[in-house]
């Protein structure tokens, strides 16, 4: 099964769109290994109706796999 979603504004809509104690982030897997805060690409100005620059959805696709665990 694969599914596609759209994603036309950030906050609210995408799925890595995250609120924090320290503003908004983003917690797409990109910034996994990047330096703290390096994930704070989200401003309202450019995440209300729009996509961030910075956002890794920007420059590639992302496949996420589900797996459950203990069924074969």
């Amino acid at each position: 099964m694969q599914k596609t979603e759209t994603i036309k504004k950030c906050i609210h809509h995408c799925p890595f769109y995250h609120r924090s104690m320290d503003g908004m982030e983003c917690v797409h897997p990109y910034f996994d290994d990047k330096d703290s805060y390096e994930n704070m690409i989200i401003t309202h100005e450019n995440g209300t109706n729009f996509i961030p620059e910075k956002c890794p959805l920007i420059k590639e696709n992302l496949t996420i796999t589900y797996n459950l665990e203990g069924v074969l």
